[in-house]
């Protein structure tokens, strides 16, 4: 399972990288630490988003449906991994996005519009969710209130004519049974 963890990352970040040769072998040039590093650290920085073709995203996409090839699950096997998952998904979300937009004829101040009413949409819901919870907070005083005030009645008032009608209920029973 780990090697297969292994040769999906490197095999995805190769692809990205618009490499043929992504067996086993060049899987492992690619995990080795000095390759690693040496992309992670000086390539990576760099990378501009306009190399990933079509064919580079179609090639992607078992990778993407692969349930083996996500960030958690490959981050109890290889942190090396993960960061590759990571990385290769962002970047592949990310020409997705561009794509779309191109198509689209989008712009990003469009996104960032609907973000923005989005955003102001979710603080007015918070400002609602707010005041209900003071009007619940009020509403359970005033049941605590009406609680205590309900208890306090029965005390003062009904607790002592119980005792009278358990005393006459007594004499009755008595009276009719001959005590």
């Amino acid at each position: 399972y780990q090697r297969r963890v292994h040769g999906v990352c490197a095999e995805a970040l190769l692809e990205l990288n618009g490499e043929m040769d992504t067996d086993w072998e060049a899987a492992r040039v690619t995990l080795s630490d000095i390759y690693f590093f040496d992309f992670f650290l000086k390539r990576t920085p760099r990378f501009e988003i306009s190399r990933v073709t079509d064919d580079i995203l179609k090639s992607l996409d078992d990778n993407m449906k692969d349930p083996d090839f996500q960030y958690d699950r490959i981050m109890k096997i290889s942190t090396p991994c993960a960061a590759i998952c990571k990385w290769v998904r962002s970047v592949y979300d990310w020409a997705m996005i561009d794509r779309i937009v191109k198509e689209t004829g989008m712009a990003a101040d469009y996104f960032e519009e609907i973000i923005h009413k989005c955003k102001k949409e979710i603080d007015f819901r918070k400002s609602d969710i707010a005041k209900d919870e003071e009007r619940i907070r009020n509403l359970q005083a005033e049941h605590k209130q009406a609680k205590t005030r309900l208890r306090t009645r029965y005390n003062d008032e009904l607790l002592p004519m119980q005792g009278a009608f358990e005393d006459r209920h007594e004499q009755f029973v008595g009276a009719h049974m001959g005590r």
